[in-house]
């Protein structure tokens, strides 16, 4: 989800320029960019965390403030708030995602981890998709 979620919104960009009537569209492209931008700083920063402090914790904080930012998105009562949520997201999104391969290759035997690494990278590819 967390990769997924960086391009889902192009998709439906135009039905959310709806529900903010007199957005223009620099002020929406914020509501992809903020997501992309604090995702892709936050990736390595949170990931070294991860590894101090422990990929389960690193995950699970990362996927309840994922789940959380969803959920308020959803109820963003305005186009900035909706910008903050999805930053907000990107945090969460950023939290798991390396945690998550941290996990995995806790849970893989050495002689397997390669063709584990190779579909846990697949699924982040078709995400994108």
């Amino acid at each position: 989800m967390a990769g997924l979620d960086v391009f889902i919104v192009n998709v439906a960009l135009d039905d959310i320029g709806h529900d903010f009537p007199g957005a223009s569209l620099a002020d929406m492209s914020w509501i992809l960019n903020a997501y992309a931008i604090a995702y892709a700083a936050l990736l390595v920063p949170l990931g070294s965390l991860a590894d101090r402090y422990g990929a389960k914790r690193g995950l699970l904080l990362g996927l309840t403030l994922f789940t959380s930012a969803s959920a308020a998105c959803a109820a963003s009562p305005g186009l900035w708030a909706l910008v903050l949520f999805r930053g907000l997201q990107s945090v969460g999104a950023a939290a798991l995602t390396p945690a998550s391969l941290g996990l995995l290759l806790a849970a893989t035997a050495p002689e397997r981890r390669a063709r584990a690494v190779r579909i846990w990278s697949a699924s982040g590819a078709l995400a994108a998709e």
